[in-house]
């Protein structure tokens, strides 16, 4: 119950902070660029999400996922709208002994913000992004990358200005990406992003 009072005091903290005068100054800037970094839960599909479940579990096995935004370019739109391009990515990588192998995939892609409450980088948002993808696997230093597929991402969340030149943007996003396989026919990786990202 304390948990939850403290997380809803926290939620009502952060909007009020968001719409406060102080925070209100916001520049608008003739370009932007954005980075961004945070925790992806990946789905593969079956088998391959039931073996990684039950390396992770076993004992000695180190496991982290990430999501990352990188290279982030964009130019404003009026004052709520900014488009540009961005590589969306994210990794899972496990080591076990004196082996490792990671699991990687990224988009190159077309990316729109719309800000709905607030000018540029304030308040809240919603994001689509939409290009080429690949997929990339490592073991042990060996790498094989995929074909070129197909990847999209929706999502959203909640934006704060530290300063009137930089943007505190907190994300969660929704990203599918499809690559052609010889033997399936196609591999799907779906993620579930939380992030923190800086627009400036």
């Amino acid at each position: 119950m304390k948990k939850c009072t403290l997380l809803s005091v926290c939620v009502v903290l952060a909007i009020l902070t968001a719409a406060s005068p102080a925070f209100s100054q916001n520049k608008i800037e003739s370009w932007y660029t954005y980075w961004g970094l945070g925790y992806a839960d990946i789905k593969y599909g079956d088998p391959l999400d039931t073996i990684l479940d039950q390396l992770s579990e076993q004992e000695g096995v180190d496991h982290i996922s990430v999501s990352v935004d990188l290279l982030g370019l964009y130019l404003p739109f009026k004052d709520r709208h900014i488009n540009g391009f961005v590589i969306n990515a994210f990794g899972d990588r496990y080591e076990v002994g004196g082996s490792d192998f990671q699991i990687s995939g990224y988009t190159l892609s077309f990316s729109n913000m719309r800000f709905l409450t607030g000018t540029i980088g304030n308040g809240l948002f919603i994001r689509a992004d939409i290009g080429g993808s690949r997929f990339v696997v490592d073991v042990d230093g060996d790498t094989e990358t995929s074909d070129w597929g197909f990847g999209y991402l929706v999502g959203g969340g909640l934006g704060f200005n530290i300063t009137s030149g930089t943007r505190l943007l907190l994300n969660v996003n929704y990203a599918v990406r499809t690559i052609p396989n010889d033997e399936t026919g196609t591999d799907k990786i779906k993620t579930l992003g939380f992030s923190v990202g800086a627009l400036f």
